[in-house]
C-alpha cells in the first residue's frame, strides 16, 4: 500500500497546536512562580503582624520574653532556662541562637501562627519545617536574625535556603535578582540596602544579586537564584 504524507496544512496545524501547548505550559509556570512570590510576601507580612501582636500582649518579642515559662510551662520546654529569653530585644546568632528558634515556638503556643516548631536545635540542625517555617518556594525557610548580620539596629526575618556553609539560618540564595527586586519594589523602595526589606547575596551563591552603586541596585541581568532577603521585624 502507498504511504500518504502529511500535507503542509496538516503540518502547520500540528505546529500551531504544539506552539499553543508550549506557550500554555510556560504561561502556567510563570503564574505559579508569581503566586509563590506573593505567598512569601504574605507569609512575611503575617509573621510581622504576629510579632507585633505578641509584643503588644506579652511586652517582649517572641523567643526573647524572659517569663515565657510562666505562660506555657512544660508545653514550651523541659525547663525555664530552655523556654525563656533574656529580654534584651535581640535575636543573636552563633552559640546564643536559641532565642531565634524558640521565637517560632512562642508564636505557635500563643496561637498567632500556624504550625508547630521544636524551639530547639544545634548549630548544624536548622531543619526547615521543623524548627523554622518552610515556604512554598523550594527548600526554603525563614529565620530570625539581628544586627550582627548587617549594619543595622533592627531584628529581621530572613528568607533563604539552607546551606551547610552557614549553619544558624537559611542563608543560601533563593531568589533571582529580578524576583527580589519585584518583591522589594512592591513592598518597599526597590533598593536592596535601604528600607524595611533588604537584599544581599546568598552564602555560597555563584551569582551577584546586587551591585553597590549609588544607589545600590539589583543586578536584573543575573538569572541565578543568588539572593536572600531580610525583612524588618517587627
Amino acid at each position: 500500500p502507498s504511504k500518504q504524507a502529511f500535507s503542509l496544512v496538516e503540518l502547520s496545524i500540528v505546529l500551531v497546536i504544539l506552539g499553543l501547548l508550549v506557550g500554555g505550559v510556560l504561561a502556567g509556570q510563570s503564574l505559579i512562580h508569581a503566586a509563590e512570590l506573593r505567598s512569601v510576601t504574605t507569609q512575611l507580612n503575617n509573621y510581622r503582624a504576629a510579632m507585633h501582636s505578641f509584643r503588644d500582649k506579652y511586652f517582649y518579642l517572641p523567643g526573647d520574653i524572659p517569663n515565657a515559662y510562666s505562660f506555657w510551662t512544660t508545653t514550651c520546654a523541659a525547663s525555664a532556662s530552655l523556654c525563656n529569653g533574656n529580654g534584651d530585644g535581640l535575636y543573636p546568632v552563633g552559640p546564643s541562637f536559641q532565642e531565634a528558634l524558640m521565637a517560632w515556638r512562642h508564636l505557635s503556643l500563643a496561637g498567632l501562627i500556624e504550625g508547630s516548631y521544636t524551639g530547639s536545635g544545634t548549630a548544624d540542625a536548622i531543619v526547615i519545617g521543623t524548627n523554622i517555617p518552610a515556604t512554598k518556594m523550594g527548600h526554603s525557610g525563614m529565620a530570625f536574625r539581628n544586627a550582627m548580620v548587617i549594619a543595622s539596629a533592627d531584628n529581621y526575618i530572613q528568607f533563604g535556603t539552607y546551606t551547610s556553609l552557614y549553619t544558624f539560618a537559611p542563608d543560601g540564595g533563593v531568589l533571582k535578582p529580578e524576583d527580589a527586586w519585584n518583591m522589594d519594589t512592591k513592598t518597599d523602595d526597590g533598593n536592596p540596602l535601604t528600607g524595611r526589606m533588604l537584599g544581599t547575596l546568598g552564602v555560597g551563591a555563584s551569582g551577584t544579586c546586587i551591585a553597590y552603586g549609588a544607589p545600590a541596585y539589583y543586578v536584573l541581568t543575573d538569572t541565578i537564584e543568588s539572593c536572600r532577603i531580610f525583612f524588618v521585624a517587627p
